[in-house]
């Protein structure tokens, strides 16, 4: 029995550039309803990076910023090596 393939929710092609040329889509690494994580690179120090995008369909720009601020500030509040690092934050449209 074969599974149905999956249908990604993504917004940015890979091999895109986004805010203004700093990071490059490499591939897509998971992709939910609510938001899709990519594999990427920042071309400015040349460090492998995840991209997280969410859909403007699914939530309001202001429930994204919410939503973003919110993890901002969890993850200022610990440090561990098995966590990830909020490098950068921005907006595409």
């Amino acid at each position: 029995m074969s599974k149905a393939p999956i249908e990604l929710n993504r917004i940015y092609p890979i091999g895109c550039t986004l805010n203004n040329n700093n990071y490059s889509v490499h591939a897509i690494m998971a992709s939910t309803e609510r938001q899709t994580l990519y594999r990427g690179k920042d071309r400015r120090t040349g460090r492998e990076v995840t991209i997280k995008e969410l859909p403007s369909e699914k939530l309001s720009k202001d429930a994204q910023v919410v939503l973003f601020q919110s993890e901002i500030r969890a993850l200022n509040r610990v440090r561990h090596p098995n966590l990830i690092e909020m490098l950068d934050h921005f907006s595409e449209k």
